[in-house]
């Protein structure tokens, strides 16, 4: 026996998969700015290194950036894992070409062999999962939009239609096209 499931935020597709798509609200990219801003100050009240803050907003830029560009925007969450995978082999690679240390510290350069090794077999996985965490958050702050669009949405369809603020004028002769009016 299968029943119909209501859910208790109106507006909210089921079906729908949120992504970035290639064109969005100015709305929705000042609700992106303020949550990353909030995402940096949680991290700056928790004390977190400038360094490990600046990965987790990257990662989630290229997310946003990847689920518009790969795929045709079509699968978001193939996407996040992609670029989550790509960057998680590639970024200990990147950090080894351009400071030529290793994350054990400034005078230690870990053999290339075994930073390809460990790329491959822990930053591949990791960074899948990586690039998923942050598709899902910024799916996430997609959902919001979404869901306080289709409620204003609501809003401005209840409103009468002569609800205007601005009264029409009273004076005739300010409704005649600019040629009829006398001067």
């Amino acid at each position: 026996m299968l029943t119909q499931i209501h859910h208790a935020v109106e507006g909210y597709d089921p079906n729908k998969v949120y992504g970035v798509t290639r064109r969005f609200s100015l709305a929705t990219l000042m609700l992106m700015m303020a949550a990353a801003s909030l995402l940096l100050a949680g991290m700056n009240a928790l004390d977190v290194s400038p360094i490990v803050s600046g990965t987790i907003i990257l990662v989630c830029i290229a997310t946003a950036v990847g689920q518009m560009l790969l795929f045709k925007g079509k699968d978001p969450r193939r996407a996040s894992v992609v670029v989550g995978s790509v960057g998680g082999g590639a970024g200990p690679l990147l950090v080894w070409l351009v400071l030529g240390t290793g994350v054990a510290g400034p005078h230690y350069r870990p053999p290339l062999l075994a930073l390809l090794l460990t790329s491959v077999f822990f930053g591949v996985p990791l960074g899948a999962v990586a690039g998923y965490c942050a598709g899902c958050a910024v799916a996430g702050v997609l959902l919001l939009m979404d869901l306080t669009e289709s409620m204003f949405a609501r809003w401005r369809k209840a409103r009468e239609p002569d609800d205007d603020p601005w009264p029409p004028p009273k004076s005739p002769m300010k409704n005649l096209p600019p040629q009829e009016q006398p001067q």
